[in-house]
């Protein structure tokens, strides 16, 4: 609303720019402001997703195009690395920072000896250029236990997660590197904005990346900050 207000031209436009777990809150936010009509002044004009995209929202579920169906491979890798973080993250908290070290650091074997990593070496050549220190990279994996825990007790499901129904109204940019072992996309919803681009049922679009990972806007970030721009302008 205070954005509206201040700006000088009538026809403001705000986007909202979400990456990896700000992905999930970025769509229930889009999704509960087009619920209310009333507040038409907190909808967005636009959303850009980085690397994460949601299952396709639910009144489009008779309308989905094909799509590859995921493989037991690509759900061991997406599953293990959470449920690694996850343990470390609630040892840390709740018993012992030492357990939580010790359980993050014997995962972190595992993974790499069952080539378990979703990420291939273009992504950890960034991860080693920003090292954290070990105490706070498990910290900072809260999301996680919470996904976990969500999970186990079934509220998850309450939430609804997923893209906002109205990609005419409120286009989305979903960009994301191709260089990984998995993608954190729903298949599905790839195809659902492929498909509003190649009809033209809406300005939605998807980007990949091929040669870059998780962190594109690091090492692409020209071609990253070209197409939000574009996609801003149009």
């Amino acid at each position: 609303k205070a954005l509206r207000a201040a700006s000088t031209h009538d026809d403001s436009k705000i986007t909202g720019i979400f990456h990896d777990w700000g992905v999930v809150p970025g769509s229930l936010w889009v999704n509960r402001v087009l619920e209310e009509a009333e507040s038409p002044e907190l909808q967005p004009d636009k959303m850009i997703y980085f690397d994460v995209l949601l299952p396709p929202h639910k009144v489009m579920k008779n309308d989905i195009p094909d799509a590859p169906k995921r493989t037991p491979a690509r759900t061991v890798v997406e599953i293990f690395y959470k449920i690694v973080l996850a343990i470390s993250f609630l040892l840390q908290q709740y018993v012992s920072k030492i357990l939580g070290v010790i359980f993050y650091s014997l995962g972190a074997v595992a993974i790499y000896i069952l080539r378990l990593n979703p990420l291939y070496d273009v992504d950890n050549k960034v991860l080693r250029a920003h090292q954290k220190p070990l105490n706070r990279t498990i910290y900072m994996a809260y999301p996680y236990w919470f996904l976990v825990k969500s999970v186990l007790n079934g509220t998850l499901w309450a939430y609804e997660m997923s893209l906002h129904k109205d990609l005419k109204k409120t286009p989305l940019l979903y960009i994301y590197g191709g260089n990984k072992r998995t993608h954190f996309h729903e298949n599905e919803s790839v195809a659902l904005l492929e498909r509003e681009e190649r009809e033209g049922r809406s300005d939605s679009k998807v980007i990949c990346l091929e040669d870059d990972g998780h962190f594109f806007y690091v090492t692409n970030e020209d071609a990253c900050l070209d197409a939000v721009a574009s996609f801003m302008k149009n």
